[in-house]
């Protein structure tokens, strides 16, 4: 049971966290704006409630087709779309936040404390910003619930374990990817590869169960007639008994893993953290050629040896994956597909801010001793931000031109979008006057109406860049698409400098 101690305690280590963030920040000028910052942060009633109402419209925007037509078709189709929601914010926000507990050291004080300290505190702290996002739901709820009541109290159900879900999942892989730090070294670097594909596959689990489902609906409809894997189970709520029955069985095996999970997190997070140790002496080489491609050597580096941290620059590939996986099963990928896949990879991308961010929570203080030019850090981030949303937009590209060779002539859609959707997001949250580094408190989901600027200013872009391509002859279409790509890129370097 959760008592009045546990709320004050997470309330505390709440306002720790945001005091720690803010600090962080460069855009913040002076000890009263820190105050203000950290003390509108704090107000967690009111920050819950701005945001929920932030989010509502969007949900209304979701549950639109639903208010349209009652059909049953369409209300199941509205409802696995708008279950998803939750479990994905769930999934990235929890990994996301245990990282930055765990790199800004919030719960170092309480180590030394005669306090009694449990894992529902750490489930209770992230769900801070998590319980607004039910406002994505709360539209589609509160209809069903009005005009079918037991199938509304299903739907209500699917949510809040979609959100169990993925705060467990979330667990899960800070669990096994997110503690230990390679010190480098052949053997730590297959190490790492094969975590960053096992995460990978962990992460592609959620669509291949939804395939294997769509296989056996197909080829046995009288064996498997419902859905009965999680998130299309959260439309099927017009079976009321067989889908009470999956929920159960959701339940019954999510509950146990959270459980365990966040125990174990839990834990963990109070030791100290596990570094491994090179056995045989090396030479660091320290160059002063470059300092952007030290920095983003340093970032890589990073980002590899803090697994968890690649789950930020997922989230994209997962947003598009299952269009690509069902564009490949049709007809294969055209030109203008890949295209748009790209452009729906790079724009996406931003998402991945916060991860990329966050490797600099340790070691910013130094950086800042460093003459080291804000335009500079943030080159060093800007290629960081688009250096594995290029790597996968290649592969697109190359899948693309398997199917239709001349899909090749995307390649440098592959290089300019990433880059372009980076700079944008990075000029704007560093287009503060004073040439500090630092790292801007920002989180899509605690900052969503930021994040839904910085994506229409994407858009604005990507829109100037793709409209040759969609409406002109491809001979003629896409040299004056680069051109505009060009122009685009050049401008906004410029504006950096």
């Amino acid at each position: 049971m959760i008592q009045k101690k546990d709320l004050k305690i997470v309330m505390v280590l709440y306002r720790e966290l945001q005091y720690r963030a803010a600090e962080k920040d460069p855009s913040i000028e002076g000890e009263e704006e820190l105050k203000k910052k950290i003390k509108e942060a704090s107000n967690v009633k009111k920050k819950m409630l701005k945001q929920s109402l932030l989010f509502l419209p969007f949900g209304l925007m979701l549950s639109t087709p639903m208010f349209a037509a009652d059909e049953e078709g369409i209300i199941a189709a509205v409802m696995t779309s708008v279950a998803v929601v939750p479990f994905v914010f769930a999934l990235y926000n929890t990994v996301a936040q245990c990282a930055q507990l765990d790199s800004l050291g919030v719960f170092e004080p309480l180590k030394s404390l005669p306090i009694d300290v449990r894992s529902k505190q750490l489930s209770l702290l992230l769900s801070i910003d998590l319980i607004p996002l039910f406002s994505f739901a709360l539209p589609a709820v509160i209809y069903l619930l009005i005009f079918h009541p037991l199938n509304g109290i299903l739907a209500a159900l699917w949510v809040l374990t979609g959100f169990l879900i993925g705060h467990t999942l979330g667990f899960v892989v800070y669990s096994e990817f997110g503690f230990k730090l390679g010190s480098g070294g052949s053997s730590d670097l297959l190490k790492t590869v094969l975590k960053v594909a096992g995460l990978i596959a962990f992460m592609g689990l959620f669509f291949a169960w939804n395939f294997l489902q769509d296989v056996l609906i197909a080829r046995a409809d009288m064996l498997l007639r419902y859905s009965v894997v999680y998130p299309l189970s959260a439309g099927a709520i017009f079976d009321p008994v067989q889908n009470f029955i999956t929920l159960i069985l959701h339940l019954a095996l999510i509950i146990p893993l959270y459980l365990y999970v966040v125990n174990r997190v839990w834990k963990r997070l109070l030791k100290k953290k596990e570094v491994s140790i090179r056995k045989k002496k090396s030479q660091y080489h320290v160059s002063s050629k470059s300092a952007v491609r030290s920095l983003l050597m340093k970032d890589l580096k990073m980002l590899f040896r803090r697994t968890s941290s690649l789950v930020g620059f997922l989230i994209p590939i997962l947003i598009i994956l299952p269009q690509v996986v069902m564009s490949v099963q049709d007809d294969g990928l055209t030109l203008l597909q890949t295209s748009a896949f790209i452009f729906l990879l790079a724009a996406f991308g931003i998402m991945a801010l916060e991860s990329i961010l966050s490797v600099d929570s340790n070691s910013i203080d130094f950086l800042k001793t460093l003459p080291l030019k804000k335009k500079t850090y943030v080159e060093s981030k800007v290629l960081s931000l688009s250096i594995i949303p290029i790597a996968v937009s290649l592969v697109l590209v190359g899948l693309g031109t398997y199917f239709d060779p001349i899909t090749l002539i995307t390649i440098p859609y592959a290089f300019l979008l990433p880059l372009i959707s980076s700079s944008i997001v990075l000029s704007y949250l560093f287009s503060y006057e004073d040439e500090k580094i630092g790292i801007p408190d920002f989180s899509f989901v605690n900052d969503f109406l930021k994040f839904i600027l910085l994506m229409i200013l994407v858009g604005i872009a990507f829109g100037a860049i793709a409209l040759p391509l969609f409406t002109l002859p491809i001979l003629y279409g896409v040299p004056l698409s680069y051109l505009i790509a060009c122009l685009v890129l050049f401008y906004l370097y410029l504006r950096r400098n």
